[in-house]
């Protein structure tokens, strides 16, 4: 079910923006379709063209991740239906004008707030009390206790996935202060050390 929705969900991706080029291209006038093009150079010209220029119906600005999305819709249709496929226009190599205009026109929305703002911005200590306070949170069953435990193991110590299911008893020393340290191995994708916290 998931695998005929994303299908689904990646078909109108594509259409949406094989749309917006192929109307940007009749607005300057270029003739026939994007697949009609019949050179890397004069594909990548009008690739250039259309992410420079590209704005949303209303005149507002595409966010980043739009922009990312109509790359890689783009390529999706080209590859599939243009008359010189496989084209890697994803490729900065092989198409380096088309990366560089892309890339700035990240960098420009970006300073203009357009970027992911959303992506990694820290708990705020109201959200911290909601979840800690959230009745499935409680440890007075067993339950809630795991919860309580997996939270403060992700929370504080920043374990990840599989990490809390590999931490054994001997990790955690008590000390003379009260407190508890805790050792244990860093993973490939958790490169932080709890003295840099």
């Amino acid at each position: 079910m998931q695998t005929a929705a994303r299908g689904k969900a990646t078909h109108n991706s594509t259409s949406t923006w094989i749309n917006a080029l192929e109307t940007f291209r009749k607005d300057i006038g270029l003739p026939g379709k994007i697949d009609d093009v019949n050179s890397k150079e004069e594909l990548e010209r009008q690739l250039v063209l259309f992410f420079v220029s590209c704005k949303q119906q209303n005149g507002a600005e595409y966010s980043v991740q739009s922009i990312k999305s109509a790359r890689f819709a783009i390529a999706r249709h080209i590859n599939t239906y243009s008359k010189i496929r496989p084209q890697e226009i994803t490729n900065k190599n092989i198409y380096s004008e088309l990366y560089n205009a892309i890339t700035g026109k990240i960098k420009l929305l970006t300073d203009q707030g357009l970027g992911e703002i959303h992506g990694a911005d820290a708990f705020t200590q109201d959200e911290i009390r909601k979840i800690i306070n959230h009745p499935t949170m409680q440890p007075d069953s067993p339950k809630g206790l795991i919860r309580r435990i997996f939270w403060h193991n992700a929370f504080e110590l920043a374990l990840r996935g599989g990490e809390h299911y590999n931490l054994k008893i001997q990790q955690f020393k008590k000390r003379k202060d009260g407190g508890i340290d805790v050792t244990f191995y860093r993973s490939k994708c958790n490169q932080r050390s709890l003295s840099e916290s």
